[in-house]
């Protein structure tokens, strides 16, 4: 059972990626602990200053006293350091230096962070609203992602639902205008990013070549608020592998209609796969640990310096056992988050962990922007967001994340092999044709091949002769002289092979484990 009031709050592998938005929740207050000197007059910015300094001598996760972050701060930005070491001295040199340059403040802030944790930091304006992005579940823009093709923008993914998808871009168009404006020599996202720049409703209309279609198609798009997908799954088997990027606000919504799928065809074996997972919302992690756990499952334990923060999480769910056999897949960038629900599962014995050790982050983040304590001098002087260590992170069995990371139950990882040494890829047994839209064994692995040789393919592990791969198919035969006919005859088969077999690619060792520690069958 949850003890005092919910704490919304993030967990993420770097300073980098740490940040939020206004995610302020009334049941958990930064403090800024008593006044320890009495603040000169006429300096707005020294108050502001002294109260930061407050806030984190208060609220960190381990003691840290004022002298620390006034060196801190004195080192970073470049001021003359003092004779005396003492606390009033360090402070003095800080104060006389914002007396003469008021706009100095932001940079103190910064600074007086450096002293702690590299998941502590102040996030200038710019920052917060990269990770507001990032963390978001849900954006505004056109639902796309790109790629640079040398030849324009090649439309890698088009997300469900989005002002794409209503609009009719496709996955595999090639952008090579917007607006009117060629993109074909374009070398750098920036640039791009520049040019589709816009508030909602912003209509942008895209130039593209499809293939299979002669002439250039001009599509108009409207910006508008699609879902941020991190999750991606498929089906192998009687098993359903789940691909998880990141614990965004939500997520667990995305997870749970996945796992809905899985239910209606009947499949229990799940792999969970949070490699490269740097974390994320703790909230969204205790939500997804509940579709697994039975009710009443301990997820985990907040323990802060000054008990402020602390509190205990359990799973709510309606289980009363375990639903699914879950294989969680870990590697050194698996982190935060995912080393809680790493914890929460294994601790609760729902879960075989195969891979490489997590990351080892043991702390737990509170995010505010300078809005949320109704200060106006304060909003006015900085634009941006805190994000402070204020407790570590405890597992069912009341142990923290280890230095070093979690061990897995199997270790494995990913490596590089020849195509065709690669068990991942299905080897072609025979060259007999396969006409458009039927399926054979066969395809999937000559799919993996022409991606690898930089066709776009959307879905790589069907085994479906569909009609974007057959265009694909004459995309390849009309690049190598071959008779464009969509068929897979002989001929394309041999070449596709001979072109692809000395590539290297990926052998998915954890996967295969898992698959086999499921006993799934294909």
């Amino acid at each position: 059972m949850k003890k005092g009031s919910k704490i919304v709050s993030l967990l993420l592998i770097m300073a980098i990626l740490l940040s939020g938005s206004a995610f302020a929740d009334e049941g958990l207050v930064l403090k800024d602990g008593p006044a320890v000197y009495t603040v000169l007059p006429g300096s707005e910015a020294i108050d502001i200053f002294d109260w930061m300094c407050r806030v984190i001598n208060y609220n960190y996760v381990y003691r840290v006293d004022f002298l620390t972050i006034y060196k801190s701060v004195v080192e970073t930005c470049g001021l003359s350091v003092p004779e005396s070491e003492s606390e009033y001295a360090y402070k003095q040199v800080i104060y006389d230096a914002l007396l003469a340059d008021e706009s100095r403040l932001e940079e103190f802030v910064k600074a007086a962070f450096n002293c702690l944790d590299p998941y502590s930091k102040y996030y200038d304006e710019a920052e917060t609203a990269h990770m507001n992005q990032l963390l978001a579940s849900s954006n505004i823009g056109f639902g796309i992602s790109m790629q640079l093709a040398g030849q324009g923008l090649v439309i890698a993914d088009v997300y469900s639902d989005s002002a794409a998808a209503r609009a009719g871009l496709q996955a595999g168009d090639i952008i090579v205008a917007i607006n009117g404006e060629s993109v074909e020599a374009v070398s750098e996202m920036d640039t791009v990013t520049e040019m589709l720049a816009g508030d909602y409703g912003t209509e942008v209309r895209f130039t593209i070549k499809r293939v299979g279609t002669p002439e250039l198609l001009d599509i108009t798009a409207a910006k508008a608020e699609f879902e941020n997908t991190t999750v991606n799954y498929r089906f192998i088997g009687d098993s359903i592998y789940i691909m998880f990027d990141q614990f965004v606000f939500e997520s667990e919504k995305q997870i749970e209609r996945v796992l809905k799928q899985a239910d209606a065809r009947g499949v229990k074996k799940v792999i969970f796969d949070v490699r490269g997972n740097g974390g994320g919302s703790v909230d969204a992690c205790e939500k997804i640990s509940e579709l697994f756990l039975p009710h009443g499952s301990k997820i985990v334990d907040i323990r802060s310096r000054t008990g402020d923060f602390s509190a205990s999480y359990a799973s709510h769910s309606e289980l009363t056992r375990l639903k699914y056999e879950v294989v969680l897949l870990t590697d050194k960038n698996s982190a935060s988050a995912s080393e809680m629900l790493t914890m929460a599962l294994r601790e609760n014995n729902a879960c075989t962990v195969i891979g490489g050790n997590t990351y080892g982050k043991r702390v737990m983040q509170i995010l505010r922007s300078m809005d949320s304590f109704n200060n106006p001098a304060l909003e006015e002087r900085l634009n941006g967001m805190i994000g402070i260590s204020v407790a570590e992170v405890l597992g069912p069995s009341g142990n923290p994340v280890p230095e070093e990371g979690f061990a897995p139950d199997i270790k494995a990882e990913a490596s590089l092999k020849k195509v065709r040494d690669n068990t991942d890829i299905e080897p072609i047994e025979d060259y007999l044709p396969v006409a458009p839209l039927t399926a054979a064994d066969k395809v999937a692995g000559l799919k993996k091949r022409l991606s690898l040789a930089g066709y776009y393919i959307k879905d790589v592990y069907s085994p479906m002769y569909d009609r974007q791969t057959v265009e694909t198919v004459k995309a390849f035969q009309e690049n190598n002289g071959l008779v464009p006919s969509g068929y897979l005859d002989q001929g394309t088969q041999l070449e596709i092979v001979r072109q692809t077999d000395e590539l290297d690619s990926i052998y998915d060792e954890p996967l295969n484990l898992a698959l086999k520690q499921l006993n799934v069958t294909k």
